[in-house]
This record gives C-alpha cells, sequence and structure tokens, in this order.
C-alpha cells in the first residue's frame, strides 16, 4: 500500500515537470499564503529545480491575470473607457496614454495583491469572504479565483487534505531511514 500510494505521490508531486501549476497559483490567491509561502516550500523540496518552478508559477499567473484583464477591458462600455478628467493632468498625458492604450497606472491589481502583506493565518480565517469583501479592490484577481476554485477543484474534504500531508511526512520519514 505504502509503495502504490509513493507511486501516486511521485506521479504528482516527485517531479517538477508533473506538477500541475494551477494547484500552485490557487495557494497564492490564498491572501494568507501568496508567493512567499509557495516560494518556501519549493526550495524546500525541489531545492535547485524549484526556481525553474518558480519562474513558471509567477509567469503563469501573470499570463492568467493578463488575459482576464484583457476580458475586463473588452467588457467595458465606450463611456466608461474615456480617460477621466485629472486636474493634475494640465498636459493631457493621461488622455494620451488612454488613447494608445498605455496604462496611466503601470501597477497592476496582481502587483498590488502581492505586494500588500499576508492576511494573519488562523483556523477561522474566512477566504470566501475576503474575497467578496476585497472584490471591488481586486476585480481581476477575484474572477480568477471565481473560475480557479469552482467547486469541483476544490472539493477536498478537510479530513483528506490532513491524510494527504500525514502520508507526505510518512514518506519522508521512510526515505530518510532509509538512507541511513
Amino acid at each position: 500500500m505504502g509503495i502504490s500510494m509513493k507511486s501516486k505521490y511521485d506521479k504528482y508531486w516527485g517531479n517538477v515537470d508533473g506538477i500541475n501549476v494551477l494547484l500552485l497559483i490557487v495557494v497564492v490567491l490564498d491572501s494568507t499564503c501568496k508567493f512567499g509561502y509557495v516560494y518556501y516550500f519549493l526550495d524546500y523540496f525541489f531545492d535547485v529545480d524549484g526556481d525553474t518552478l518558480k519562474m513558471k508559477l509567477s509567469s503563469s499567473l501573470k499570463s492568467i491575470y493578463r488575459e482576464y484583464e484583457g476580458r475586463e477591458e473588452g467588457s467595458q462600455s465606450i463611456g466608461e473607457s474615456q480617460p477621466e478628467e485629472d486636474d493634475n493632468d494640465i498636459h493631457g498625458m493621461g488622455f494620451y496614454k488612454k488613447s494608445i492604450g498605455q496604462r496611466i497606472n503601470p501597477k497592476s491589481g496582481l502587483d498590488k495583491y502581492l505586494v500588500e502583506e499576508c492576511e494573519p493565518y488562523f483556523v477561522e480565517f474566512d477566504i470566501l469572504n475576503w474575497r467578496k469583501v476585497n472584490s471591488t479592490r481586486f476585480p481581476i484577481l477575484s474572477s480568477v479565483a471565481r473560475e480557479v476554485l469552482d467547486p469541483h477543484r476544490s472539493n477536498l474534504a478537510p479530513t483528506t487534505v490532513e491524510v494527504l500531508v500525514c502520508t507526505q511526512d510518512w514518506l519522508k520519514m521512510i526515505s530518510f531511514l532509509k538512507s541511513i
């Protein structure tokens, strides 16, 4: 049974190239974790190979964000896409940049989200409520999270997750004991 479990573990987590990046993106979208948490464990489990996975994770998340950003911009009505008046913009630079498709504020919602401190981790943290409260601050990330965290993909019960984590620890101990 242990060998069968180990082969399943190796299939999904044992090889850097076989890891589903979407699973890592979900953790980054958790406001108590973000990149720092994921990067720590990638370094812990994969050493040098983790750097490749970090780059793949970062570029994949940015790519998904840009895709959703394009959808959001495409869904705005013509009236909404007009530049806002700004008393400090006496030369019309904001109007010009908007007309050629260049963002006035180059910092995206994803950048702002990632720069903010992680929410404090505690057992009663309600990620769904956090998403609801912050959906106006991060509308594009909210859209991404809604589709990535749909019920089909997030149907692991807490006991199942606990069993998987314990199994991972046991397998590490078995590997360690075999090495000595």
